[in-house]
């Protein structure tokens, strides 16, 4: 008889392969957790008056970079999430991903927007665009009525009180 057969007449000596497979990942995150406890926070580790000068530094010119490039959305990586839309974060430099049905109407403005500037100029800076970038060609796009008047306009009188 072979070795890594099971027997017939015997009780089985450990768990069926179903029975120990992981069908979430929320499972393996339970498990994670369970046996390493919860992932410490590296902002709980350092005040930012313990970081060290160069790292203080290097911090503060991120975050200066991240107000420069401003609140904008390009396409995910394509291996990383495809159609999807990564929105910028100014205030941390964060990169958030949001499909291409949940993004706002603005964020899918923008990202058919650099990619037809790149399709059309072979740039491939249209990607490098900052937000006051994007909003120059906005307005370029979308000029303001001449003829329209501002402020709320009745089209018909108010009855005399």
């Amino acid at each position: 008889m072979h070795d890594n057969q099971p027997s017939l007449f015997a009780e089985p000596s450990e768990p069926a392969r179903e029975e120990r497979t992981l069908k979430a990942i929320a499972e393996v995150f339970d498990l994670a957790y369970e046996y390493f406890g919860e992932p410490d926070s590296p902002a709980d580790d350092f005040d930012e008056g313990d970081l060290p000068p160069a790292l203080a530094k290097a911090r503060a010119r991120r975050l200066e970079k991240a107000r420069e490039l401003g609140l904008v959305a390009q396409w995910a990586s394509y291996k990383k999430a495809k159609g999807c839309v990564t929105i910028h974060d100014p205030t941390t430099g964060e990169w958030h991903e949001l499909p291409w049905k949940g993004a706002p109407s603005w964020a899918m403005w923008e990202v058919s927007e650099r990619s037809s500037l790149y399709k059309f100029t072979g740039d491939a800076s249209a990607f490098d665009l900052t937000a006051s970038q994007i909003e120059e060609i906005w307005e370029e796009k979308h000029p303001p009525e001449e003829d329209a008047e501002e402020g709320i306009v009745e089209e018909y009188e108010l009855p005399d009180d």
